[in-house]
């Protein structure tokens, strides 16, 4: 089992990368509808997502990255996809040295199967070694499918590894998420996203100066973060509550808590 690990959003190099697709040269061609871009799934929102056509394109759907350059990532998945009709096929994930050749050969950095990629909408494939690359390339199986993706997520070394496991799945509490507006006349309007989320109450129980430090400035960035588990499960969270110490206790060290929502 590995560490729980956190991300900031200005981790994820995907938000700053130039899509390839439809740019000629051997890139693959843009599968999107008109109302929800490829381009969406290089942009922070996960609500504003990159869907396919509702007329599926033939298998598999390359969506390609150029990073701008060379670096050597820890973790490359998506977050929030959303199968709408069809069936999913497994996800595999290239990476490519060089100059971007949308032609040219892609090495496979791991895959997601249909039934990890359809059962939660964050997932992702880790190699703690690190790979080299300046391209990504998604490449999407199915039959006859229809979906969406939040946005992609391709990450170097971790913002925060707490160095330790914890069982954070003990400790969670479910919830439903709404977005609550006033409506004419100050009539609240109430809009049920009809999704199951989890609230998390995480002690970090002992961490170092410098983790402490992290953790604040996290909480502080004002983003949703990813965090990987225990399990190497990906979820994207917010921080909603906890307690970080100024102080040092008798031990020398700190003691955070922190309260997290996993995002819909």
């Amino acid at each position: 089992m590995a560490n729980t690990r956190f991300f900031r959003s200005s981790q994820n190099l995907a938000l700053t990368a130039t899509l390839k697709n439809g740019s000629g040269g051997g890139a693959p061609s843009l599968a999107e509808s008109s109302a929800s871009p490829m381009s969406n799934a290089i942009q922070h929102d996960r609500y504003t997502p990159w869907m396919t056509n509702s007329t599926p394109a033939a298998s598999p759907v390359n969506l390609d990255i150029d990073l701008g350059s060379t670096v050597s990532v820890y973790a490359l998945g998506v977050h929030r996809y959303r199968l709408l009709a069809g069936t999913a096929g497994t996800l595999t994930i290239g990476t490519q040295t060089g100059a971007y050749n949308g032609a040219g050969a892609f090495t496979t950095f791991g895959t997601i199967s249909s039934a990890n990629l359809t059962s939660s909408k964050d997932r992702a494939v880790i190699d703690t070694s690190t790979v080299s690359t300046r391209s990504v390339r998604f490449s999407f199986a199915h039959t006859s499918a229809v979906w969406s993706v939040g946005k992609l997520w391709v990450v170097v070394a971790p913002t925060i590894d707490l160095g330790q496991i914890y069982a954070i799945g003990s400790v969670l509490t479910p919830v439903r998420y709404q977005v609550e507006n006033v409506g004419p006349s100050g009539i609240p309007m109430v809009d049920d996203f009809n999704e199951d989320g989890f609230l998390w109450s995480l002690d970090l129980s002992v961490v170092t100066t410098a983790t402490k430090t992290a953790v604040w400035t996290t909480v502080n960035s004002g983003r949703s973060c990813s965090m990987l588990d225990d399990n190497d499960k990906l979820e994207e969270v917010r921080v909603v509550g906890g307690a970080i110490p100024t102080a040092r206790m008798m031990t020398d060290a700190y003691a955070p808590r922190l309260e997290l929502a996993r995002l819909p």
